[in-house]
């Protein structure tokens, strides 16, 4: 086995999807689409910057929260591939899976 192998937080990838998945389900109800997304957006932005660590995805999950037809991206699933295949760096993660 080498060093290299890929450490997976399987917990995390479940709640991205769970994220996407609210994010995205805005627009099953009639009516609340877009203006659900303005309640929405910010609690995103805040779980997004706790669970990844940082600021700066937080803030751009957020805003792509609020950007029309956006909600079909999956952002967070997103994030959770492009850091477990080591593409952002997240420090705790690097720490608690070597």
């Amino acid at each position: 086995m080498s060093n290299n192998s890929v450490k997976v937080d399987y917990k995390k990838l479940i709640i991205s999807i769970a994220l996407d998945i609210v994010g995205m389900a805005t627009y099953l109800i009639p009516g609340l689409g877009e203006s659900g997304d303005f309640v929405w957006a910010p609690i995103y932005a805040l779980i997004i910057r706790n669970l990844y660590h940082s600021s700066i995805l937080g803030f751009f999950g957020g805003f792509e929260e609020l950007l029309m037809g956006t909600d079909i991206i999956p952002s967070a699933t997103i994030l959770w591939v492009l850091e477990t295949f080591g593409i952002i760096k997240n420090k705790e993660f690097q720490e608690n899976y070597k």
